[in-house]
């Protein structure tokens, strides 16, 4: 077995989040310039005439939209990882940036563009009051603002048609359900159109409107257990269910460029299925994926929709993105996202979908990525952040390098995991550190009854919510697990819930019923039952505190409470601290230092393999209080 070089996991990469300009002359890429993550356009087929249209010499640049108007990209920037968002467009021809809203006070999204208003794009700020989001229409030419909706009525979703008009808000009440609005455009007033459900609220999503204004698509639970694709036909009053399956929730459509009609639908029980809605598209995917050989997501294409933008899925390859030209059924070459992770191709490993049983009898979707060595005899449980989110079967550099190093690695998707019905998810309501935790612990019993590790080289690992998990394991079970990794996992479930960032206003009383509600004698019992800061004194196994100081999800003081009660009462523990970064790293060499830093610690506890550390943390901004 080869070491593969951490670099090439987590380092900076050649080329990341590829897109098509509309027109599907120009091509978009995150790259570095001068060391920090900037934007490059060239022309589609001639990477020669690559150069960086940004020049940001400080944090770096780490997502953007090519509008469409074809010589503007949209990209935001927050302030060392504070999450308050400014937005910026740049001419990609001239060079020249504007600075549409400011960040580090308060935070700017992009709420919809449109065809039919190239040189538009319509915003959502919360400048005006911070707990809710006014829209904006920004004329990417003149450069003019201009606030198109007040949010008065504080809904907490608003949706547009392609006339950049809104025609659809949803304001949650007291009970965490949600009142659905429509715009009645005669008498310029919002009209009750249905009730979201507290228990249909994890699994419902008003999408799109379509090309015509009349017909609106969304993902709904209503009357049955996952989420389907429903189209609503409006003048008419009626809907028709387009597509669904009895495993998992349709998760995300593809439209047709101009009609806005969807041409497929998505889904993930352990796998990706495609529901196809135009057999056109239809034949066109399949051919294509003849050609690849694996599974791909189409992340952009031409207004034409002839040419697609793809990335591969593929869980033993590094990804990679092509294009395919759909009239004369033409796939070009690869673009590599890390060259040099290429030359390691026979040290990766492929990841197996399995499902786990829980001891309630919950089927848990889980993936195992095993070390081609077992002498290690190791298990790292990775577990995602959220909790309302899912792993899926993907290339996941984590695993990846944990396999590489001799663990086996294993993530599994819990209750209270999306994408699996909304009876999965509301079963995790109020179970933190309980049946949430028990899945964990079942997952582990299957590992060790597979032989893939033994008893006492089990080590939990997870960022957010997966950070909580580790800490919950550590104080729940503190003789089952041999060690910790926690990064910017909350300690106290009441700082938590106090802290949150305050345009999350609407979601409190999700998350109140979800987690715990402070406000009740009940839910404040719940709340210290389940923090992991209220059993400190039952750790005993190594711990790792991984943080950062801007972070507004999960403060800082989230780990400095544990890390000062576990030092009070002389336990041991490893805090590190990243002043630049808030909720995870960003800046390539942070992420570097971090998984520098793990191994090192893995490495001390376990034996394993490691790769020297040294120059990587002094790069870095990595604290040691």
């Amino acid at each position: 077995m080869s070491l593969v070089p951490r670099r090439e996991f987590f380092g900076p990469v050649d080329k990341s989040m590829v897109r098509l300009s509309l027109d599907g002359k120009y091509v978009a890429y995150l790259a570095p310039y001068n060391g920090v993550m900037n934007v490059f356009v060239q022309e589609k087929g001639r990477p020669d005439s690559a150069r960086a249209v940004t020049q940001d010499k400080g944090r770096g640049i780490f997502t953007f939209e090519w509008p469409y108007a074809n010589d503007i990209i949209l990209y935001m920037q927050d302030k060392l990882g504070d999450e308050n968002f400014g937005l910026y467009s740049v001419n990609v021809k001239t060079l020249e940036v504007t600075e549409i809203t400011k960040p580090g006070t308060y935070t700017t999204g992009i709420s919809n563009v449109s065809y039919l208003h190239p040189d538009k794009v319509l915003i959502l700020t919360n400048e005006r009051d911070p707990r809710y989001f006014d829209n904006y229409l920004v004329d990417l030419k003149t450069k003019e603002k201009k606030m198109v909706f007040q949010n008065d009525q504080n809904f907490s979703y608003t949706l547009t048609d392609l006339h950049l008009k809104i025609r659809l808000a949803i304001k949650n009440l007291p009970d965490a359900s949600d009142d659905v609005y429509l715009l009645n455009s005669d008498s310029g007033k919002f009209e009750f159109f249905k009730k979201i459900s507290f228990e249909d609220n994890m699994a419902t999503y008003f999408l799109q409107f379509d090309a015509s204004g009349d017909n609106l698509y969304s993902l709904e639970s209503a009357g049955r257990n996952t989420a389907a694709l429903i189209k609503y036909n409006i003048p008419s009053k009626t809907s028709e269910v387009l597509a669904s399956s009895d495993l998992a929730d349709v998760n995300s459509l593809l439209m047709d460029s101009k009609s806005k009609m969807p041409l497929a639908a998505f889904l993930e029980y352990d796998k990706k299925e495609v529901v196809f809605l135009s057999a056109a598209f239809e034949a066109s995917y399949i051919k294509l994926q003849a050609k690849l050989g694996c599974g791909f997501k189409i992340v952009s294409k031409s207004f034409d929709d002839d040419t697609w933008l793809l990335f591969t899925e593929d869980s033993g390859q590094a990804p990679r993105y092509y294009f395919y030209e759909c009239k004369r059924d033409e796939l070009s070459e690869p673009i590599l996202i890390r060259e040099k992770l290429e030359a390691y191709a026979s040290e990766l490993h492929r990841t197996e979908s399995v499902v786990i049983k829980s001891r309630d009898g919950l089927n848990l979707v889980s993936y195992l990525t095993k070390a081609k060595d077992n002498s290690l005899r190791a298990l790292v449980l990775t577990v995602h952040g959220g909790p309302w989110s899912r792993d899926d079967l993907r290339f996941d550099p984590e695993h990846q390098w944990l396999a590489n190093r001799g663990y086996n690695a294993l993530s599994v998707n819990f209750r209270g995991s999306t994408g699996f019905g909304k009876d999965f998810v509301n079963k995790a309501d109020m179970q933190w550190s309980k049946t949430m935790h028990d899945d964990l612990i079942d997952a582990c019993e299957w590992a060790l009854a597979q032989g893939l590790c033994d008893r006492d080289k089990i080590i939990i690992m997870g960022g957010s919510y997966g950070g909580y998990a580790t800490l919950a394991a550590l104080t729940t079970t503190p003789d089952y697990f041999a060690a910790g990794v926690d990064i910017v996992g909350p300690s106290n479930l009441f700082t938590l819930l106090e802290s949150t960032p305050v345009y999350w206003e609407s979601f409190k009383t999700t998350l109140y019923r979800r987690v715990g509600d402070p406000r009740t004698e009940e839910g404040r019992k719940i709340l210290a039952e389940n923090s992991p800061l209220t059993h400190v004194e039952k750790i005993k196994k190594p711990l790792l505190i991984i943080q950062g100081a801007n972070d507004q999800r999960v403060k800082q003081a989230e780990a400095d409470q544990i890390v000062n009660a576990m030092r009070a009462k002389k336990i041991p523990v490893d805090y590190v601290l990243f002043p630049d970064e808030g909720h995870g790293t960003r800046k390539p060499e942070n992420t570097m230092a971090q998984y520098a830093i793990i191994e090192s610690f893995l490495n001390k506890h376990f034996g394993s393999v490691l790769e020297p550390v040294g120059e990587e943390i002094k790069k870095s901004s990595a604290q040691f209080p």
